[in-house]
C-alpha cells in the first residue's frame, strides 16, 4: 500500500526531512509549515491560539481530493510529544478563567488524533520505544530514522491497533470540567484487540471494522511483515482473530528449514497447516476467540486430509474456534456465526470492558448535561460531515467502511449528548454500513437487516433519553423511521429490493406507532391498519392470513349450513370456501341459509367477499410494487 507523507514542522527542518523521505524512501511528501517557535520544548501558547493551528491543519487536509485519500497518509509531526503518561493528552484541557495560561502542545495533538483517525500520526520523543501504548508506529527518534516508520505499509491506523485513541479516550472520561463534572461520561473504552488476517484488503477492512463496531481495538493485517511484528511480540495478546485458512502474503517466507525438527516433512511446514502456523507465529495460540473465515475445504488430497487434520488440531486448543464459510450476510451475520452473539437478548457480544450503548445509570455527583463539550462536538461534526462527502461517490469497500469509522467515532465521543448530531452520525455509520455489505463481493446477496433494525432500536433509545421525557418515545419512533427510511433509499440506489423492501415494512410498522401517538382517537383504527401492516410484510404473512381466513368462512359454513355430525361435509364446506374467496362465486348446493337464516347467509357472502376483495387488491399492489422496483 502506497502511502503519502506530510511532513508538519517549520523550515528548514521540514524541507530536510521533505528531502529525505522523497529520495531515500521513494514516497511523496507534502509540507506544512507552523511557527519555529511551536517547536520548543515550553511552548507559550493559549488556547485559541491551538485553534488557529488546529483549523488550519484541517482545512489543508479537508481539501484534498479525493476524500479517501487520507487512508493513505503518514503525517510526521515533528513536535516533542509525552508519551509514558500522557497526562498532557486530554483534549478538554483548558482553563476558562485563564485563557492566556500556557497549554501544552498535546492538547493539539489530541484533537487531531481523535478528528483524523484515518491517518498515521508520528510524533518526536527520546522513549518511543519504550513506551507501552504506542511503540514504533507512533514515535521516531531525535535521529529521523524513519525506515521503522514507512516499512509498517499495512498499518491500518482506522481500528487504532496501537491503542493512541483509546488512551486519549481514557484521560478524556477521567477529567472532569471546571464544575467537577464528567463531562465525557458514557464514552466506551477498547481495552481488548483482535487482528483481522487476510491477503484481501476487502475482508481485511470488514472483518477488522466488525471487530472494532463490537468492541475491539483491530489489527487489520494484509502482509507478513505486519504479521510477524504483531504475533511475535510478546506484549501483543488478541482477544479475537478473524483469519484467513489460505493466506498467502507476496512478501511470506520461503525458508521453512528452521522448523524442520518439528516438522520433518516438508509438506507439513505452511502456513495452512495451523499447527505449523501456531509454532511459527506463537501469537495465534494465545487468542481467546480464533475465527476461521475461509471458502472451504477441497475434495481432493491432499486438502482434503489437511482440512481434518486442522479441525482435529482445533480441538486441541485452549482457544475457542469456530469455521466459517465464506460468504456471508453482512457484519451481524458474521458475529453471530462466530458465536459472539447473545441469543437470548438478540445483541452481539461485546468485547470485555467496551460498554456500548452506556450503562443507564451515572457515577455519583453526576449531574448530567444535554451537550457534549463544545470542543468534543466540533469534532464529532467534521467527522460528519468527511463520512458523508466520502459515501457521495463511494470507490469500493474500503471508503464505504472508512465513512462508518469516522461516524462510530462520532457517535462514541459524544455519547448520547447532543441527541440531534449524535442520531445524525449515527444514520451515517449504519448508511454507511450498508453500503460496505452491499458492494463487497464477498457478502451474500441478501443482507441480514433484522438485526440491524434491532441495533437501531436499541442506540435510538439510548440517545433519546435526552429528549423531553414526556415525548422522548414519539422522539425515537420519529428517529428510527427517519433512519430507515434513509437505508430504504440507499438500497434502492444499491438495487438490494429485499432489503429495500424490510426496510420499507419496518417504517410502516413505525409510521403506524407514531400516527397511534399523535391522538387518542386514533387508537379505533388500531386493528385495521396493523392488519394491513401485517399482510404486507412479506407473501409468506401474505398466505397465512388468507389460509387462516379460508379455515374461519370454512368453519363457520360448516356448522352453520352443514350437518357437524357428518364430518364428511367438512371437505364440502372448504371447497365452497375456496371457491367464493377466489372466484366470489357462491357455489349453489342447496343449502341457501346459515343457521337457517337468510339474511346471516348474505350477510357472510358479503363479509367474505369484502375480505377476498381487500386481500387480493393488496396482494396485486404490493405485487406490481415489487416488479416495479426490480
Amino acid at each position: 500500500m502506497s502511502r503519502s507523507v506530510l511532513i508538519i514542522s517549520y523550515d528548514p527542518l521540514a524541507a530536510r526531512l521533505k528531502s529525505v523521505v522523497e529520495q531515500r524512501y521513494q514516497r511523496t511528501a507534502e509540507c506544512f509549515y507552523l511557527p519555529r517557535r511551536f517547536f520548543d520544548r515550553e511552548p507559550e501558547y493559549e488556547v485559541d491560539e491551538y485553534i488557529r493551528y488546529y483549523e488550519g491543519i484541517c482545512r489543508y487536509l479537508e481539501n484534498l481530493s479525493p476524500a479517501t485519500s487520507l487512508r493513505n497518509f503518514i503525517a510526521i509531526f515533528t513536535l516533542w510529544a509525552e508519551c509514558k503518561t500522557f497526562n498532557k493528552w486530554n483534549p478538554l484541557l483548558y482553563y476558562r478563567k485563564e485563557r492566556k495560561r500556557a497549554h501544552p502542545p498535546e492538547l493539539l495533538l489530541s484533537w487531531l488524533v481523535l478528528t483524523y483517525p484515518e491517518i498515521r500520526w508520528v510524533f518526536m520523543n527520546d522513549h518511543g520505544k519504550e513506551c507501552q501504548h504506542a511503540s514504533q508506529f507512533h514515535w521516531i527518534s531525535p535521529e529521523l530514522d524513519l525506515s521503522e516508520i514507512l516499512w509498517h505499509t499495512a498499518c491500518i491506523p482506522l481500528f487504532d491497533p496501537c491503542g493512541l485513541r483509546n488512551k486519549i479516550r481514557e484521560i478524556l472520561i477521567e477529567r472532569t470540567d471546571p464544575e467537577g463534572q464528567h463531562v465525557a461520561f458514557g464514552t466506551p473504552l477498547r481495552p481488548k484487540q483482535a487482528a483481522a488476517i487476510d491477503e484481501e484488503s476487502s475482508y481485511v477492512y470488514m472483518n477488522a471494522y466488525a471487530a472494532y463496531r463490537f468492541g475491539y481495538r483491530s489489527w487489520g493485517i494484509n502482509s507478513w511483515r505486519m504479521l510477524e511484528s504483531a504475533m511475535k511480540d510478546p506484549r501483543e495478546e488478541f482477544d479475537v482473530l478473524l483469519e484467513d485458512l489460505y493466506w498467502s502474503f507476496s512478501d511470506s517466507p520461503l525458508d521453512t528449514n528452521r522448523y524442520e525438527k518439528q516438522f520433518p516433512q516438508e509438506k507439513d511446514r505452511h502456513f495452512s497447516n495451523l499447527e505449523y502456523r501456531d509454532a511459527v507465529l506463537p501469537g495465534f495460540e494465545k487468542a481467546r476467540w480464533r475465527i476461521l473465515v475461509t471458502i472451504g475445504p477441497h475434495q481432493s488430497e491432499p486438502d482434503k486430509a489437511r482440512w481434518l487434520e486442522n479441525k482435529r488440531y482445533l480441538k486441541t486448543l485452549s482457544s475457542r474456534a469456530r469455521i466459517l464459510y465464506k460468504p456471508f450476510a453482512g457484519i451481524f451475520d458474521l458475529w453471530k456465526r462466530a458465536g459472539l452473539w447473545n441469543n437470548f437478548k438478540q445483541t452481539p457480544r461485546q468485547g470485555d470492558g467496551f460498554r456500548w450503548p452506556p450503562e443507564p445509570k451515572a457515577p455519583p455527583g453526576y449531574e448530567g448535561s444535554h451537550s457534549a463539550p463544545g470542543r468534543l462536538l466540533n469534532i464529532a461534526q467534521r467527522l460528519i460531515r468527511r463520512a458523508i462527502r466520502i459515501l457521495e461517490r463511494p470507490q469500493g469497500v474500503t471508503d464505504a467502511i472508512q465513512a462508518a469509522v469516522l461516524a462510530l467515532e462520532a457517535k462514541e465521543l459524544l455519547a448520547g449528548r447532543t441527541p440531534t448530531t449524535a442520531l445524525e452520525a449515527l444514520a451515517v455509520q449504519h448508511e454507511a454500513e450498508i453500503v460496505a455489505e452491499s458492494m463487497f463481493l464477498g457478502i451474500e446477496y441478501n443482507l441480514n437487516v433484522k438485526d440491524r433494525f434491532r441495533d437501531i432500536e436499541r442506540e435510538v433509545n439510548f440517545i433519546s433519553r435526552g429528549f423531553n421525557p414526556q415525548t422522548s418515545k414519539r422522539s425515537a419512533i420519529n428517529a428510527r423511521l427517519s433512519i430507515i427510511e434513509k437505508l430504504a433509499n440507499r438500497f434502492r440506489e444499491l438495487n438490494q429490493f429485499e432489503e429495500e423492501h424490510e426496510c420499507l415494512a419496518e417504517a410502516r410498522r413505525l409510521r403506524l406507532n407514531f400516527w397511534l401517538r399523535q391522538r387518542a382517537v386514533h387508537w379505533l383504527a388500531w386493528p385495521f391498519v396493523k392488519y394491513i401492516d401485517v399482510i404486507l410484510r412479506s407473501l409468506g404473512h401474505f398466505l397465512a392470513v388468507v389460509f387462516i381466513w379460508i379455515i374461519l368462512f370454512t368453519l363457520l359454513y360448516f356448522f352453520g349450513r352443514y350437518n357437524p355430525s357428518n364430518p364428511a361435509e367438512l371437505w364440502d364446506a372448504l371447497a365452497e370456501s375456496i371457491g367464493f374467496f377466489f372466484t366470489t362465486e357462491q357455489m349453489n348446493n342447496g343449502k341457501d341459509a346459515l343457521f337457517g337464516s337468510i339474511p346471516l347467509w348474505h350477510l357472510a357472502l358479503g363479509f367474505q367477499g369484502l375480505v377476498a376483495f381487500s386481500n387480493l387488491g393488496l396482494l396485486l399492489a404490493h405485487i406490481y410494487m415489487i416488479i416495479s422496483r426490480k
